[in-house]
């Protein structure tokens, strides 16, 4: 799980774009990722990105979503051999805000 809060100058009033952004950001950080799928849903009543990277044989599963002007990114690393769909579910599911915050 990774964080990073957004400058007051940056506009996130369309999470979407911000969020597919990062998704590029991700992608290009590394020659060999690349972009298998990714969706806009929600998380938790906030719009969020949910995408699946490729890298040489392991795979990226995660689902980025921003709270004001906080990006949060929850990513599940797997080889393809041993994904299970339960075990990124129950990962995402597991997170929550401390002091309801």
């Amino acid at each position: 799980m990774g964080t990073n809060k957004f400058p007051d100058s940056i506009d996130t009033s369309k999470p979407e774009d911000n969020l597919e952004g990062a998704l590029n950001g991700i992608v290009a950080s590394t020659p060999d990722n690349k972009a298998v799928s990714s969706n806009i849903t929600t998380f938790k009543g906030y719009k969020a990105l949910e995408y699946l990277i490729k890298n040489k044989s392991v795979f990226l599963k995660g689902k980025a979503f921003f709270k004001d002007k906080e990006m949060y990114n929850l990513m599940h690393g797997y080889e393809e051999t041993n994904y299970k769909d339960s075990d990124f579910i129950k990962f995402v599911d597991s997170f929550s805000f401390l002091n309801n915050q």
